[in-house]
């Protein structure tokens, strides 16, 4: 049997950080078309069921034309069974009863058998529940049992809080989640696994890397892999600029690092140590790539060039200070040399 682990839609999402309104409308109709496309891959595939780990929508009170292709999509989709478990952006919404959608509540565990041997659990996480719900699950372990959660990772318990180690040795195989934008998976314990699905799609330049959704397969096992699914990608570039002369050697030197796709969204970050004044650099350079890319954002986040040689021997408060922080233990090479030019910042006065 074939299942579907997605998560975190956020149907509605305004889409709109660093992108301008015509390509901010762009990226929403890709957002809906990405839902729409997972679901025609688990037709083609032979699929069984869907599970969504919430956050379908992106806040609480939808537009009535995000919630009308939402079920529009899962109606049309009657050969596949729709498991629904609402997250905090959808924890008011009003499902619509269909019958190939399945859902859970917050005041208990809910199952169902898919057959096979194949139970699926789940339970919508609250304040009222968030320190009991690990003792009222009660599974069979003769079954194949996939539970559904959405909440982050955490080692004490509380609100949209999941405690692995509260649920191991509780007979699960699979834990579908959603909340966090980026596919990971891990051990539970022994017997079974842990994985984020991730979003669909990137929705702000924060969401690096790929994106996607979870392909199950319960034939003699569980097994489960990762499917890049992404129209686009943002694409996390890092650039050291240390020793060019100058914000156009910088630009230059961008351009020869980038092998994004154009249709991608590159995330370009300038690192390095300089001695020039980077004022307005990350902004001169977004303007002059932008229309090479989809869209993309250029982050400053280069060091003035410090020259500690200089105040070797040197009598002075600044020579002073830079032997103290250059000999203090406790802080590494990058903390030293942050330290120290706050620190001269300081010390002349200028602006921190």
């Amino acid at each position: 049997m074939k299942l579907l682990h997605i998560a975190d839609l956020h149907l509605g999402s305004e889409m709109s950080a660093r992108l301008t309104a015509e390509k901010a409308r762009r990226r929403k109709e890709e957002l809906c078309a990405a839902f729409d496309r997972v679901v025609n891959y688990a037709k083609q595939e032979g699929v069984r069921a869907v599970l969504l780990c919430g956050d379908a929508f992106d806040t609480i009170a939808p537009l009535r034309r995000d919630k009308q292709f939402f079920y529009d999509v899962i109606r049309n989709a009657e050969q596949l069974t729709f498991f629904y478990l609402k997250g905090n952006h959808d924890e008011e919404e009003t499902v619509e009863d269909l019958p190939n959608l399945k859902t859970f509540s917050a005041d208990e565990w809910t199952s169902y058998d898919l057959g096979e041997g194949v139970v699926v659990s789940g339970i919508e996480l609250s304040d009222q529940n968030s320190e009991v719900y690990y003792d009222t699950l009660r599974l069979d372990t003769e079954k194949k049992n996939i539970v559904l959660l959405h909440g982050q990772l955490a080692e004490s318990v509380g609100a949209e809080k999941i405690v692995l180690r509260k649920l191991a040795g509780k007979g699960i195989d699979y834990l579908a989640l959603g909340h966090i934008h980026s596919y990971s998976t891990g051990a539970i314990d022994a017997r079974g696994n842990y994985a984020y699905a991730g979003c669909l799609e990137p929705r702000g330049f924060d969401e690096v890397g790929a994106k996607g959704f979870i392909l199950l397969d319960t034939e003699g096992g569980l097994q489960h892999r990762f499917v890049e699914s992404a129209t686009r990608t943002v694409r996390l570039v890092e650039v050291d600029i240390s020793g060019v002369s100058g914000i156009p050697e910088a630009q230059y030197k961008v351009e020869q690092t980038l092998t994004v796709d154009k249709e991608d969204m590159p995330r370009i970050l300038l690192t390095g140590e300089v001695d020039f004044d980077t004022d307005g650099m990350a902004h001169f350079i977004e303007q002059r790539l932008k229309g090479k890319y989809f869209a993309l954002s250029v982050k400053d986040e280069t060091r003035p060039a410090l020259h500690l040689e200089k105040y070797e021997g040197q009598v002075s408060i600044e020579a002073e200070f830079v032997r103290v922080i250059l000999a203090d233990e406790a802080l590494d090479e990058g903390e030293k040399k942050r330290v120290i030019a706050l620190g001269l910042k300081a010390l002349k006065g200028e602006k921190l």
